[in-house]
């Protein structure tokens, strides 16, 4: 006989109380001279049967599969529990640090020590908080906030190109690749009593509406968990979908925001009134049990030709001269016409810098072809589903598991234990733009999401 499912929702203050800095993946390494919306670590524990089940979120940018083991390994020593059963993700927020200590300068590992420490806390404090709970799931559409972020244009020679987050009001715009992402899922749990306990929104959008101001925000996580928790009660999480080429929509009709920080309220407040209706109409959901599922996939990492470094080297050279280059840079490391559609010299300057340091990378590995260890984890409430991706997955794949899953409901977790660059279909690699470009960002074969997402559904099946 099944016994009761139980639940706590917890949450802590992760933001950093010195001059942290911003590392975007080499880009710009910044120190934020303030604090827009607090950085926190939320995580929800379930408990049935003797199975402990985390669902940790943090407001982090990014970080290697190996940070993220190891904060998975704090959360399971907290929580008591296996770590195969601790789902550890972040928001991806681009104005938290990025824990990647070779990268911002912190090689005592500082800061992932800090977080290590706060989540297993946080996962001690919601193991104690533990009591018997009921589920609810909502869903609803929340269309024109999330936007497909890959326009196509038609260039000169025949081709279908991507500039990715190029506009659509020059002639050469054609359509944009895929789809918008409308989708919003809740969960919410409740004390047998009917006190809230917190819940969990589920939709995919890249954080980026503070990206061009120098501060620590949660981004528009921040004010959607705070309107949910005013609105509802409880403590909430964000777990962000397949949101690899998708952007919040800066045309959205009524979006009157002038600064970053007031747009992230402003998207928040939106999408938590979408998700307000999800969890209005949402419905009481059995936990007939709890499972989890993880296995490690072997995918090898895309070709690095002689001529692409080459190109790189002599470019970088040409840089550090002060001369000028001639010719589109991106079309001759790639063959695509675009990276961004603006094609910022600072751009061009650190994919060339990222494409000399992944052949220092296989340099010294030494083998023919370089494979990583890519972790897929899959859990099971009941007659809800979750499948978490290591990347930053196309929502084409999304759409696909959604529609393939043995689940009623299906959650989609992107950036969650480990990070091993963007996804993009196969396809996509044929239009280029920025997500395409082979550099630390980019670097997997083109079928590696075929691969992942067949991988996560046969878990799922596995679970059901």
């Amino acid at each position: 006989m099944k016994h009761s499912l139980s639940a706590a929702f917890q949450s802590v203050d992760i933001t950093p109380t010195d001059s942290r800095r911003l590392g975007r993946l080499g880009i710009n390494i910044l120190i934020p001279t303030h604090v827009h919306w607090p950085l926190s670590a939320r995580i929800a524990l379930f408990e049935q049967d003797g199975l402990r089940l985390a669902i940790c979120i943090a407001d982090l940018n990014v970080m290697l599969t190996p940070s993220a083991t190891e904060l998975r390994q704090a959360i399971a020593c907290g929580g008591k529990l296996p770590v195969d059963q601790v789902l550890f993700g972040w928001t991806h927020t681009h104005n938290a640090p990025t824990v990647w200590p070779w990268l911002t300068q912190d090689p005592d590992f500082t800061y992932l020590d800090f977080v290590a420490e706060k989540v297993e806390t946080l996962a001690a404090r919601a193991a104690a908080a533990l009591q018997p709970c009921r589920l609810r799931v909502g869903r609803t559409e929340a269309p024109s906030i999330s936007t497909n972020r890959r326009p196509l244009y038609a260039t000169p020679d025949g081709r279908l190109q991507v500039g990715t987050h190029g506009p659509t009001d020059i002639p050469s715009y054609v359509k944009m690749e895929g789809p918008d992402e409308n989708e919003l899922l809740t969960l919410q749990a409740f004390a047998k009593s009917g006190t809230p306990l917190g819940g969990i929104v589920n939709f995919a959008m890249h954080p980026t509406c503070t990206y061009s101001e120098t501060l620590f925000s949660a981004d528009y996580p921040g004010p959607l968990r705070t309107h949910m928790e005013e609105q509802q009660g409880g403590t909430w999480l964000f777990l962000n979908g397949a949101a690899g080429n998708l952007a919040p929509n800066s045309s959205l009709p009524g979006l009157s925001a002038q600064s970053g920080a007031e747009r992230a309220e402003q998207f928040g407040r939106m999408l938590a009134d979408h998700a307000l209706r999800a969890v209005a109409q949402s419905e009481d959901v059995t936990c007939t049990g709890l499972g989890a599922q993880f296995e490690i996939l072997s995918i090898p990492q895309r070709p690095l030709t002689s001529h692409t470094v080459e190109t790189a080297r002599h470019f970088l050279e040409t840089q550090a001269r002060k001369e000028p280059w001639t010719g589109n840079l991106s079309d001759q490391l790639y063959g695509y016409a675009y990276h961004f559609h603006h094609r910022s010299p600072a751009v061009d300057d650190w994919l060339a810098r990222d494409i000399q340091g992944m052949w220092e990378w296989r340099r010294r590995v030494g083998e023919r072809e370089l494979r990583e260890a890519v972790p897929l984890q899959t859990f099971r409430l009941g007659p809800v589903g979750v499948a978490a991706f290591p990347c930053e997955l196309f929502n084409e794949f999304s759409r696909e598991l959604r529609a393939a899953s043995p689940f009623k409901h299906t959650l989609i977790a992107q950036m969650a234990n480990g990070w091993h660059g963007y996804i993009p279909p196969a396809a996509a690699f044929e239009h280029g733009g920025y997500e395409c470009c082979f550099a630390l960002q980019s670097r997997l074969i083109p079928e590696a999401g075929e691969h992942m997402t067949a991988t996560a559904l046969r878990l799922l099946a596995r679970l059901k």
